[in-house]
């Protein structure tokens, strides 16, 4: 798009909806991290929401799983948290810190997950959009081979094969392309719906 300023960003911008990832500080709230010249413009929503903006339909499911946490997930309380954090940090592993770069709440619970269904349900499991965080698991295969299916995924895969939807967007895998006809990974580009 080539936007070069700040006011041409913002002119462009009409809204800017907010979906949860999965290092997102869940001790924060969002409005913290928006742009202030932004945030009246901006729209959040809880996983599993469906809602409505200029006529079109969206249905909005964030949360992903931290794939960089082979190594283990340290607690800040632990007594021997600094003796533990300094002996990854020497072996380069791959970790994160408790409520500081990791929270339980990065992926959905079963009752988000359920009212999730039930409402794309109230829209007979058809909407115009559909914006998330991670792939379905078709989609995650294509984009990264490497990664296992999570319990977020295989949810997105049925919702995928049940609901009708013309458009898919979705982030988590640091990378802008456009999947096919019906699906785009977005990282740092922005699109216009």
């Amino acid at each position: 798009m080539g936007l070069r300023t700040e006011n041409e960003k913002t002119a462009y911008l009409r809204y800017c909806i907010w979906n949860s990832f999965d290092h997102r500080d869940f001790d924060r709230s969002v409005c913290s991290w928006l742009d202030p010249q932004l945030s009246w413009r901006c729209i959040t929503s809880d996983a599993g929401q469906v809602f409505e903006l200029d006529g079109t339909t969206f249905f909005i499911f964030g949360g992903a799983q931290s794939h960089d946490i082979e190594d283990g997930i340290l607690d800040p309380d632990d007594p021997d948290f600094q003796v533990k954090k300094k002996r990854f940090k020497k072996r380069d592993a791959r970790f994160r810190i408790r409520g500081v770069d990791w929270w339980e709440e990065e992926l959905p619970s079963q009752e988000e997950m359920d009212e999730g269904l039930t409402n794309l349900a109230k829209y007979n499991n058809t909407v115009d959009h559909i914006l998330s965080h991670c792939a379905s698991t078709s989609t995650q295969a294509l984009v990264r081979q490497d990664l296992q299916a999570d319990v977020l995924i295989e949810y997105l895969e049925a919702i995928k094969n049940t609901v009708s939807y013309k458009h898919w967007i979705f982030g988590h895998y640091h990378d802008d392309r456009v999947i096919d006809d019906k699906e785009t990974l977005v990282y740092r580009k922005m699109i216009r719906i």
